[in-house]
């Protein structure tokens, strides 16, 4: 899997995804911007950008299962996802179903600007106690995603032939 880095390793992970027919091109002008709090990932899914072009179905379960393997080897920590349009149901598929631990938390998007996304991540970092959290959001209350895991309570549905 193709993708581009920036930013300090010590800085929590953030993980981009792009939208379908989309390449990390997409996040070239955000990511100077969000490096200054993150260490940033953009990828290009399978088939997209310089990612490899594999024959077969190209199913959320499938590219969702291609960046649990990419957060496992390339970044090796807990990572905050944003994922934009088609990108945002695979960072919700994360949110579901990636390894315990390894999804902090998650920002859906939909087509917007850079400032959107840094205010995006950078809200969603102070609620899972990467920075101050903001007024009324206590340790306590972080969202659900904060902590990564699946929750109990989800089940993956059976894929279908």
């Amino acid at each position: 899997m193709n993708y581009a880095t920036l930013g300090d390793p010590s800085l929590p992970a953030l993980l981009l995804v792009p939208t379908q027919s989309e390449s990390w091109w997409g996040y070239e002008r955000a990511m100077p911007l969000l490096a200054e709090h993150f260490q940033v990932f953009a990828v290009d899914l399978r088939g997209q950008g310089r990612s490899t072009w594999t024959p077969g179905r190209y199913t959320v379960d499938v590219m969702g299962g291609d960046l649990v393997r990419f957060i496992d080897l390339a970044i090796d920590r807990p990572v905050i996802v944003s994922g934009m349009s088609s990108g945002g149901v695979l960072a919700a598929w994360l949110s579901a179903y990636g390894k315990p631990g390894q999804i902090r938390a998650a920002v859906y998007e939909e087509w917007g600007d850079a400032t959107r996304t840094l205010a995006s991540a950078k809200a969603v970092a102070r609620m899972c106690g990467t920075t101050n959290p903001p007024r009324g959001i206590s340790s306590e209350r972080r969202p659900a995603g904060c902590g990564g895991g699946t929750p109990s309570s989800v089940t993956r549905p059976p894929t279908t032939a």
